[in-house]
């Protein structure tokens, strides 16, 4: 059984009693997520001990990254994705399903090298019920750039998150996802020299929304016009939706370099150790768009937190 399907069970066949605090929550979601290095993750929870059948709730979590217009060529390919979903009803209505797709290699009909992974993870029920789905999708791709020469490619992608609930009292509703990459030397010992990420999640109706944004800042630059946080938080209603394009560039190498792109544990064996990270919360429950500073994205800062 994958860490995955471990953790799905483990929330599904939780014993603890159904309460207006009590759920399969959002941090606990991101704790699995953020322990691994996997590019997208996502997972999404209901809970419900509603009586009345046509009372709804619904969790729903989309992920999406790409990478394109590489200035190197791939010298070697791997992907992986997992999903599960896990229900409980008693005579309802219910429908738990994750999606997962992931590609990095030759697009035949441009000629040219890309990676795309995409996840969408949706529960949705009513009456007495509870159902779980989450997954991965992860591409890493290798580069051999020449001393003297650089390393660029461009990336795009998006994180989007809707909950919603009819019963404060007796539904609860949660979301967490990932979208992240980041690039590695490992011509010697696996050295990272640039990374972006980008978490979030939803608890409705607690008040354990977050949203985390980082970026080494050194060769990333985004887009501003592109680039957007947005949250919507507070009601039995919730969305997060976060877009993200932008280039990366390095300088000339010195020397001849091997370059990982994406999940370094999975062009790597053994896997090493999972990165820490600083997290950057957002609690309070008024909807806004968060605007990137300059100094945020040269200086690798949680942008506007």
């Amino acid at each position: 059984m994958t860490k995955t399907a471990r953790y799905l069970d483990k929330v599904t066949n939780s014993r603890q009693p159904l309460t207006k605090t009590s759920s399969c929550r959002g941090e606990d979601a991101i704790a699995v997520l953020l322990n691994q290095t996997r590019s997208l993750m996502g997972i999404a929870t209901v809970r419900s001990a509603d009586a009345i059948a046509a009372s709804q709730a619904r969790a729903i979590s989309t992920e999406n990254f790409v990478f394109k217009n590489f200035n190197q060529s791939l010298i070697a390919t791997q992907s992986a994705t997992d999903t599960n979903s896990i229900v409980s009803s008693e005579n309802n209505s219910i429908i738990a399903a994750s999606n997962a797709d992931a590609f990095l290699g030759l697009d035949p009909i441009t000629g040219k090298d890309f990676g795309i992974g995409s996840i969408t993870n949706e529960v949705t029920g009513e009456g007495s019920i509870t159902g779980v789905a989450g997954g991965f999708a992860s591409v890493a791709g290798t580069f051999f750039v020449h001393a003297g020469e650089t390393f660029s490619f461009e990336f795009s992608g998006y994180l989007q998150m809707n909950t919603s609930l009819q019963n404060a009292e007796t539904q609860t509703a949660n979301t967490a996802g990932r979208i992240a990459f980041g690039v590695y030397d490992v011509t010697r010992k696996p050295t990272r020299l640039d990374f972006l990420e980008v978490t979030s999640g939803l608890d409705t109706p607690g008040d354990r929304d977050f949203l985390n944004f980082q970026t080494s800042g050194n060769n990333i630059s985004l887009n501003p016009q592109q680039t957007r946080f947005e949250r919507q938080t507070g009601n039995l209603e919730e969305s997060t939706f976060v877009s993200i394009v932008g280039k990366y560039k390095t300088q000339p190498f010195k020397r001849d370099t091997l370059l990982v792109l994406g999940d370094l544990a999975l062009a790597l064996k053994p896997p090493l150790e999972p990165y820490m990270y600083r997290k950057c919360q957002l609690t309070d429950s008024k909807p806004y768009t968060l605007q990137i500073p300059e100094d945020a994205i040269a200086n690798g800062t949680c942008a506007a937190f």
